[in-house]
């Protein structure tokens, strides 16, 4: 709903409906073709493809939710990304709806036949969100197709658990507020209309009528186009197997599109579809009933730019309904080379652009791409790299936010470091397919400039759309380009390798060929894994770095079981690691969790100059608050923990200096 004054529905009919949990929230998303905003049902944020499991909100819950998530992104009634409300139509419903597509010329004129039912004046009328319908509420009047649900020659009667339909709130001047039985005007142009197919319908006066044309030339220059090949022959053979929505009517659209592409007029195309083309198109069926207006809003939609027959990314709005930075370069700046550092891990990845870290399910790209955003965020050396410092975001799409929780926790701990202001992790998913405004409103809301964004994983981002789809996949690769521009950043996208590893990651090539950067993890589940660059658009290919899963306890559960996490360590160090957890073999658990802590402390004192080392009666009381705090079965009197931690100097895990101060020996370090 717009923030414009709205004049609302009234009466005891729309009193019933509004209490009614027949209400849902939909989100605007691209659809097929340039101009057509799809409005995907969604339960929580997440399209969904079931209307009747997403109609579970009164009027009054579905609009709070909805200006609560149009707050938070920054959406724009009408663009992708913003979220309106509908109506579910079920058994006993109190209202009924009615649809008049396309009825409303550019110019504001309403058609004859619309006209005539609006003139009756008897129930709520409002323009549809694309401000090209008009939509009438009305209570059931006892009629049969209330309960059928039917649409003729662009008619459409709402039928109970078939669509839904979109509301804004917004009477049309000089309606009437109130909701009412359904005028009758409304079933005498409906028989009208419905019966009589063969008069040519139009909307205002803007379609005009058809031009006379040269039928042979026309024919001949269509033979001289289909004989060219390309994907006009393609299509006009009933080929669809690349389109991103497969059926008859997109088939014909795309037909259309592709004429209208090669010069062909109008006038032309209607001959050309109605005498030329394939028997069995339920469009052009219609078209030979005589149904111009169908005829000319297929014709319209062709002429806009469409990304049907390639995989270029389209031009998507920026968060703020711009469009996307650009910038010329000076000429003066064209004489000397630009010698600042290109990288953000050195050799390693780029400081901006988009890439791809990729690899089977379970390879540890979460674990290592983790290690690597929080290593940039503090500044931290990767894997014996050098990085340049910058914000991180870290959007978590998968296993939830106790999961990232601890993974983040456990990396603290495992390279003791307390302060990551710089990082944020973003437990959401988004559908990029559909745009990146609300991503980017996302990010802006934090008030963060991130240098480094990951993206765990792109299937979880990707919505409802087909990652074989040269369209859909052109979709999500600009949206990627629109956050890495609006951003200024690298875009490292999580992702899965195909059935045949050996082939790269899955999905259409359109991804390769956009990316930045590609890397894939390679390695046996539960032993050593090997990181390599297979493309680096501007730096060298081949780079690689053999790493390990290192798991680590966090502590004791509510119900008394060890939680447990990974951390992604170097190859050298994960053998380290394996000495040592050789070495604490058949310790008591106090033992370990007192070398444990110790550890931690170690760490706390390389990063504050102001903290000191344990002295072990100091050490021995800190293992018992923190462990019995934990739930670790601690010896019941001091003098036996006082032994217990002493075997641990004995046994050389741990050393004592000259100061009485203990730090953990290299081997456990």
């Amino acid at each position: 709903m717009s923030d414009k004054k709205q004049r609302m529905p009234a009466g005891p009919v729309w009193e019933k409906a509004k209490a009614e949990k027949n209400w849902l929230l939909y989100r605007l998303e691209q659809g097929n073709a340039p101009d057509k905003l799809a409005k995907k049902p969604t339960v929580d944020g997440t399209t969904v493809a079931d209307r009747d499991a997403a109609a579970t909100l009164t009027f009054d819950e579905a609009i709070a939710q909805a200006a609560s998530r149009n707050l938070m992104s920054g959406a724009q009634e009408g663009s992708p990304g913003w979220v309106g409300i509908g109506y579910f139509p079920r058994v006993g419903a109190a209202m009924r709806a009615f649809d008049f597509d396309d009825c409303v010329s550019p110019e504001g004129t309403i058609s004859p036949e619309v006209t005539e039912i609006l003139a009756a004046r008897e129930t709520f009328a409002e323009l549809s969100i694309s401000g090209r319908g008009v939509r009438l509420w009305a209570a059931p009047a006892g009629d049969p197709r209330d309960d059928r649900g039917t649409e003729k020659a662009g008619f459409g009667m709402s039928g109970v658990g078939g669509k839904f339909f979109t509301f804004r709130g917004e009477a049309l001047e000089d309606a009437p507020l109130e909701v009412c039985p359904a005028p009758q005007a409304l079933a005498r142009v409906f028989e009208r209309t419905s019966a009589d197919t063969t008069e040519t319908r139009r909307t205002g006066e803007w379609e005009g009528p058809l031009e006379d044309i040269d039928e042979a030339g026309t024919k001949a220059r269509l033979r001289d186009a289909l004989s060219a090949g390309g994907t006009l022959a393609r299509r006009w053979e009933g080929d669809r197997s690349d389109l991103a929505d497969t059926s008859r009517s997109s088939l014909d659209l795309a037909v259309i599109s592709c004429l209208v592409r090669a010069g062909f007029s109008f006038s032309e195309i209607v001959h050309l579809m109605l005498h030329c083309y394939e028997e069995d198109s339920a469009a052009v069926d219609d078209w030979r009933k005589g149904n111009e207006r169908q005829m000319r809003r297929a014709y319209e939609r062709a002429r806009l730019p469409s990304t049907d027959e390639e995989f270029e990314p389209v031009d998507l709005p920026s968060v703020t309904g711009g469009t996307v930075a650009s910038a010329w370069l000076d000429p003066d700046d064209l004489i000397e080379p630009d010698l600042s550092d290109f990288w953000r891990v050195e050799d390693m990845m780029p400081l901006e652009g988009i890439g791809v870290l990729y690899g089977a399910p379970g390879c540890g790209k979460t674990f290592l791409a983790l290690d690597v955003a929080l290593s940039v965020a503090v500044g931290r050396s990767w894997m014996g790299r050098e990085v340049e410092q910058c914000p991180a975001v870290y959007v978590a799409s998968e296993g939830g936010r106790q999961a990232a929780r601890n993974r983040i926790v456990g990396w603290r701990q495992e390279n003791h470091v307390q302060d990551i202001s710089g990082f944020e992790c973003l437990i959401a998913n988004f559908t990029l397919t559909s745009g990146a405004s609300e991503f980017l409103s996302t990010i802006e809301a934090r008030g963060v400039q991130p240098g480094f964004v990951v993206i765990d994983t792109l299937n979880q981002n990707f919505g409802g759309g087909d990652e074989n789809s040269s369209q859909d996949m052109g979709r999500f690769v600009a949206s990627i380009k629109q956050v890495q521009r609006a951003l200024n950043c690298f875009v490292l996208v999580l992702h899965h390798s195909g059935k045949d590893s050996s082939r790269g990651a899955r999905g259409h090539s359109a991804l390769f060929a956009a990316l930045d950067y590609e890397a894939k993890i390679e390695g046996e589940a539960g032993g050593p894994k090997v990181l390599s660059v297979s493309k680096n658009r501007d730096g060298p290919e081949g780079a690689s770095l053999g790493f390990e899963l290192k798991t680590i306890t966090l502590g004791i559960s509510t119900k008394g079981r060890r939680v447990t996490t990974c951390v992604a360590v170097p190859a050298d160090r994960a053998l380290a690691d394996g000495a040592r957890v050789t070495a604490l073999k058949r310790r008591s658990p106090a033992q370990v969790f007192a070398l444990d802590l110790l550890e931690r402390h170690e760490g706390a004192v390389r990063e504050f100059p102001e903290a000191r080392r344990y002295r072990l009666s100091e050490w021995t009381a800190a293992v018992r608050r923190n462990g019995e705090a934990e739930g670790v079965k601690i010896p019941p009197s001091d003098k036996s923990l006082h032994q217990s931690l002493r075997k641990l100097l004995r046994d050389g895990l741990v050393l004592e200096h000259d100061d009485g101060t203990l730090s953990p020996s290299p081997i456990s370090d």
